[in-house]
């Protein structure tokens, strides 16, 4: 549930704060809800957001911008010339010593919790 936490913020310091409402409450129900089928068999989903659910592109999407303009834009911020991102595709283009882009994408994918 911290995409959850995240994503909810996000929306509420950058939406109409009724919409936003709305829109949180029901991207916890997603996110709360999730349920598939493997094998002949119902599984609840604990972790992650809902496979196969209509809503995940757009929660993918509101979730990486947050990601984009809480964590990533601070740390590539000195050395960014460019950043263009459509989905969940991007192109960046930094000032690079030769070895920041290692050492920064490194921290940068290590503080993402849960990620494997």
């Amino acid at each position: 549930m911290e995409a959850y936490k995240e994503i909810k913020k996000y929306i509420l310091e950058h939406f109409v704060p009724i919409h936003g409402g709305l829109f949180v409450e029901a991207l916890r129900l997603i996110l709360s809800t999730g349920y598939f089928e493997f094998h002949d068999k119902l599984y609840i989903q604990t972790n992650g957001i809902p496979i196969g659910d209509p809503a995940v592109p757009s929660i993918a999407t509101l979730y990486v911008a947050y990601y984009e303009s809480t964590k990533l834009y601070p740390l590539l911020k000195s050395n960014l010339i460019l950043y263009k991102r459509y989905l969940d595709d991007a192109l960046v283009i930094l000032k690079d010593n030769g070895r920041f882009l290692e050492k920064k994408m490194l921290a940068i994918l290590n503080s993402i919790s849960g990620l494997k």
